[in-house]
């Protein structure tokens, strides 16, 4: 049962004003406690929570702030309030942010986990994940406020850039490691390949110096036999007719002719052959000592004859022409056999950019041009050559 009493009021004159509902005032009374309780309970699990709970209005100056603002980033609760949430943030993420709330208040649409770094009372930089939805009022469905929680991922943070550091330090040492193998391998591909240089060199060498040697004789034998026919010719110019004949089918007259230059002729391919094994054997380097004091001269000119067959013209494409501007240069305390296969690799890829080049029609005179000279305490190779690139 309830019960209801109205009490008048009156002014100075006795002139009744208006009724107090006594069960009003209670309701009220009620409601009033109700709401005080909600927001001690509201208070209580926002204070119990280890995020940080806080409320700004739509310029970003905050007008709440939970207490474990001053756990996580050092500063009492006071000193942020009527603040703007710029002043705190690092400046690379204040365009972000920004565009973050203006899509907030045009979507309503509430944005999670946004990470970002914020500074310390004590003037370090943390990382906070950081979610926000708006606050509307109900009545006028407009947006009065936007609310979030920010939660501390800071030593999460460093340990993902830690590891982060760590992964891109072990590929650094992976790469390094695969070049290392790859210049091995390389190294172990040169060093076969100089010992099946210098073996084919020494192979070549012994029969060929053999040619070249008897050569000499072969030369002095044939001008004495031409002296000899000569002189028989002086003293028997009427050969019988059967002796005649003979003459006649060997072509004596121009035996005698084209014998010394059949012989000068394999002299020079004897002397080339000569030379192609010392550029052989210079280019490998085997028999020498693997750091050492090398002409570089030597080196270019032996490379440059081990790769002459690519140097002449074929087909429609006519010889690669090679200018030497050699300078005085000293001899380099260097690794001669590398250098060597360094040589080879790029005068090999100038020559291939020649071929590319002339089929394209852009060198239609190709050339390469080594140039050395000595600057200082250095030696300076340079090639170069009139193709593309």
């Amino acid at each position: 049962m309830t019960t209801s009493l109205s009490i008048p009021t009156s002014n100075e004159n006795q002139t009744p004003l208006h009724l107090v509902n006594v069960e009003d005032l209670r309701e009220l009374n009620q409601a009033k406690a109700q709401v005080e309780k909600s927001h001690a309970r509201f208070r209580e699990i926002i204070e119990s929570v280890s995020d940080i709970y806080f409320i700004h209005d739509l310029a970003g100056y905050f007008t709440y702030l939970a207490p474990q603002v001053t756990k996580i980033l050092g500063y009492p609760i006071e000193s942020l309030l009527g603040h703007s949430l710029e002043e705190i943030t690092h400046p690379d993420h204040l365009e972000p942010i920004e565009t973050m709330l203006k899509q907030l208040i045009e979507t309503r649409v509430p944005h999670d986990n946004i990470e970002m770094r914020v500074r310390h009372a004590n003037g370090n930089w943390i990382w906070l994940s950081v979610s926000h939805s708006v606050m509307v009022d109900e009545k006028t469905n407009t947006i009065i406020g936007i609310q979030g929680f920010a939660r501390n991922i800071n030593d999460h943070k460093i340990a993902e850039q830690n590891l982060q550091a760590r992964t891109e330090h072990l590929e650094r040492t992976l790469q390094e490691l695969q070049r290392t193998q790859t210049q091995m391998i390389q190294s172990e591909k040169m060093s076969s390949l100089g010992q099946l240089v210098a073996g084919i060199a020494h192979e070549i060498n012994n029969p060929v110096n053999f040619i070249h040697g008897n050569l000499t004789y072969s030369d002095k034998y044939s001008q004495d036999l031409i002296r000899i026919i000569t002189a028989y010719q002086t003293e028997f110019p009427e050969p019988s007719a059967a002796l005649q004949e003979m003459i006649d089918d060997i072509d004596v007259g121009y035996l005698m002719i084209d014998l010394p230059r059949l012989v000068d002729s394999m002299k020079v391919g004897a002397d080339r052959i000569r030379e192609i094994v010392l550029s052989l054997r210079n280019f490998s380097r085997l028999d020498e000592a693997e750091f050492k004091m090398a002409n570089l001269h030597s080196g270019i000119d032996s490379t440059l004859m081990i790769l002459q067959h690519r140097l002449k013209a074929k087909d429609a494409q006519p010889e690669i022409v090679i200018n030497l501007d050699y300078g005085d240069i000293p001899k380099v305390e260097c690794y001669a056999g590398q250098l060597n296969q360094v040589f080879m690799n790029i005068i090999a890829n100038a020559i291939d950019a020649l071929e590319k080049s002339f089929i394209k029609g852009h060198a239609p005179h190709p050339e390469i041009t080594i140039q050395t000279l000595k600057q200082d305490d250095r030696v300076i190779i340079s090639i170069t050559d009139n193709g593309m690139g």
